[in-house]
């Protein structure tokens, strides 16, 4: 019953009663780690991070196998910093799950599918899509130049996604969807008339165009200003890779993926799997939007994810924080 009026209380919005009746709870239910799971929920939606992370600790001490409650604490760890303590948490779930669930403290997503090739970065030159794009890198350079002419086309990211506004530490980081989970194809319309060669490469390639279908990944024109610096952070799951073709690539850029550090070239393709933890920062002169970062980026399907799987939505309903009471 206690459990039911802290949802019923969430639901309504009026999460410090929330708050107070799943303290109350743990208080009441000391060895039940659900009660603390969700007084770290209600902790985590009141924004207090490191009363989320001790909660969901203490579950993880009741419960060593509480899967909900090792990705819940990733991300109250990660929003408050602490990305040591990720690392470490992780290594404690590889033991406890025995490498049923996350097998490298580096790679944390939410949903995470076994057997599947595991590595901060990969060889774009082996993959069809990469070589195609860079094939096309001029015409698809002046249309994203042409794009970056037209500013009101573009969003500041987590517009579309809250969770993705948190990720930006300094700066600003916008963008220019193209494909972006949307099943009729309808959402974007103008941006991708505007970019046929760009549309062109993308439609030919089922792995990036079914994944954004399917509202797993998507495809867009990212830019980024001088002085920005993104979070570390795990992407939602591991089925899926995401390549960067740089298009304007000033000094000063690093992309950070599983504690390995690289830059872009413009022309060229760089492929990672986003589900490690990884982040981004643009060193050059603050206010001079003349040297922004500008790249396509493009989810696709992960080479041994069975293809009979792409055309369909992925339960992602495990998303950090966004299923809080996930659990009977």
């Amino acid at each position: 019953a206690r459990t039911n009026l802290v949802l019923a209380l969430t639901a309504l919005e009026r999460i410090d009663e929330a708050g107070s009746h799943a303290i109350d709870a743990c208080r009441h239910e000391p060895e039940n780690a659900k009660r603390f799971f969700e007084a770290g929920v209600v902790m985590s939606k009141l924004g207090k991070q490191a009363e989320a992370s001790h909660y969901y600790q203490q579950a993880l001490v009741l419960d060593p196998k509480f899967v909900e409650a090792y990705v819940n604490n990733d991300a109250a760890l990660l929003a408050a910093g602490g990305t040591v303590w990720c690392r470490a948490f992780a290594r404690c779930a590889r033991h406890h799950l025995q490498g049923k669930f996350w097998c490298n403290e580096w790679q944390r997503p939410p949903h995470f599918v076994n057997g599947l090739t595991s590595r901060p970065f990969w060889d774009a030159a082996t993959m069809a899509l990469c070589r195609d794009l860079e094939e096309n890198f001029a015409a698809i350079r002046d249309e994203a130049l042409a794009a970056l002419s037209q500013s009101a086309t573009w969003g500041n990211v987590g517009t579309r996604s809250t969770h993705d506004a948190s990720l930006v530490a300094s700066g600003t980081w916008r963008e220019y969807p193209l494909l972006c989970g949307d099943q009729a194809g309808t959402s974007y319309a103008a941006n991708r008339a505007a970019c046929p060669v760009t549309m062109r490469v993308l439609e030919s390639h089922p792995c990036a165009l079914l994944c954004a279908k399917n509202g797993v990944g998507e495809s867009l024109f990212s830019r980024l200003t001088p002085g920005s610096k993104l979070r570390p952070h795990c992407g939602s799951t591991n089925t899926r890779l995401t390549c960067h073709l740089g298009l304007r690539v000033p000094a000063g850029c690093t992309l950070m993926v599983g504690g390995v550090s690289r830059g872009w070239e413009e022309g060229r393709c760089v492929v990672f799997d986003d589900s490690f933890e990884h982040e981004v920062s643009h060193h050059g002169p603050v206010g001079d939007t003349s040297v922004d970062r500008v790249v396509l980026l493009v989810n696709f399907w992960h080479p041994d994810y069975d293809m009979k799987n792409w055309n369909q939505p992925l339960d992602l309903s495990s998303v950090r924080g966004e299923s809080a009471y996930n659990v009977a």
